[in-house]
């Protein structure tokens, strides 16, 4: 992974003057008439996007993987990303969100990776206006059916005089001497069959000063 042109602490000391900075009287029109609460969020996240410059080329891969799988995973070469995800929301003051109708630090990461893009990505430059944008995402509901594959015990009764044939009978035909049984585990064969779609609902994710306690 490209070695970072800001150490962590390096960017937590950045967070200090760039929350200091006097505070643009200018009014913005993105989800409303912006105060001082909304350029302290706006430097907060432009903290955020810095972090994201300083990974480079890495996080351009991440983003297309993010696009293309539809989930936020970390796993091959991108494994260190979580990391470094996790890092950029601490050092930038934005990795406590207050649940708001089921927006949680996934949802503000993809909403946060969603504004970094829309404002030029890799090309977006300290000092550069940031415009806010909302993200989107769907919730799906699937039915389908599985097959599952149980694993347990049967206890029979075999009234047969011999060994042999009582374990013959017992494997041939188990359920006829069946008295009781019991389950220990279960595995789902993931072959899905008759999938088809039973809702599906689009989600608006914002950001909000009160998310993150700035007022």
């Amino acid at each position: 992974m490209k070695k970072l042109i800001l150490t962590e602490t390096e960017l937590i000391n950045l967070i200090g003057g760039i929350i200091s900075e006097q505070e643009s009287d200018e009014e913005q029109e993105v989800y409303g008439d912006y105060g001082g609460k909304w350029e302290k969020l706006k430097k907060r996240i432009g903290v955020f996007f810095m972090y994201l410059k300083s990974l480079g080329e890495d996080v351009n891969q991440y983003w297309d993987v993010v696009k293309s799988e539809g989930a936020l995973h970390y796993h091959g070469g991108l494994g260190k990303m979580a990391g470094e995800l996790s890092t950029a929301l601490k050092v930038s003051g934005l990795d406590n969100p207050v649940k708001t109708k089921g927006m949680g630090t996934t949802e503000v990461l993809y909403t946060l990776l969603t504004n970094f893009y829309h404002n030029g990505g890799l090309n977006w430059n300290k000092g550069d206006e940031i415009e806010l944008v909302p993200s989107y995402s769907y919730t799906v509901d699937v039915s389908f059916e599985e097959d599952v594959v149980e694993y347990g015990r049967l206890y029979l009764d075999v009234h047969t005089p011999n060994q042999e044939d009582a374990e013959r009978m017992a494997l041939e035909d188990p359920w006829r001497f069946e008295v009781d049984r019991e389950t220990d585990d279960h595995d789902y064969s993931g072959d899905y069959r008759d999938l088809d779609i039973s809702s599906i609902d689009k989600n608006k994710w914002f950001l909000s000063p009160e998310m993150f306690g700035i007022n």
